[in-house]
């Protein structure tokens, strides 16, 4: 697939406050794109010259007060590839990542494709979850549908 990845649609979403996105996602392919997803209306505060970045396009200097925020996201060059989410965007997973907020301080999760090391990408339901069952992901939302491990 091609072109501009939107959030929330296929992706798996990682906590961004461990140092290294390997510890936490083994289950990846090495160079997998990922990005940190944040509530648009923070976007200014942990980037610098972000205003809208509503798709998993560019990358922006992390604020170097937010860099220890933020680790999973940050390239060794203190870059970050950011993904903003407005309440009109997509206002479900706006709504989690202002609780997210809520809970840690950090308007921030890790986006990254929603599949395991050499399987594609999931695109169906039953893809959904086959990866669910077979990886280390807790938990799985699809529609209005909640699993936990």
């Amino acid at each position: 697939m091609a072109g501009p990845s939107a959030s929330a649609r296929s992706l798996s979403v990682l906590l961004p406050l461990t140092a290294r996105l390997t510890v936490v996602s083994p289950h990846l392919d090495d160079g997998v794109l990922s990005c940190g997803d944040l509530l648009a209306e923070e976007a200014s505060r942990y980037f610098e010259d972000c205003a809208d970045s509503p798709f998993m396009l560019f990358v922006y200097g992390v604020r170097a007060e937010m860099a220890d925020r933020v680790p999973a996201i940050r390239h060794v060059d203190g870059t970050a590839r950011a993904q903003t989410v407005s309440k009109e965007q997509s206002p479900r997973f706006h709504a989690l990542l202002e609780r997210f907020q809520e809970q840690t301080g950090v308007p921030v999760l890790v986006n990254t494709s929603f599949n395991t090391r050499g399987k594609p990408v999931v695109c169906t339901p039953q893809d959904a979850l086959e990866c669910f069952y077979t990886s280390p992901i807790d938990v799985l939302t699809m529609g209005g549908y909640l699993l936990q491990k």
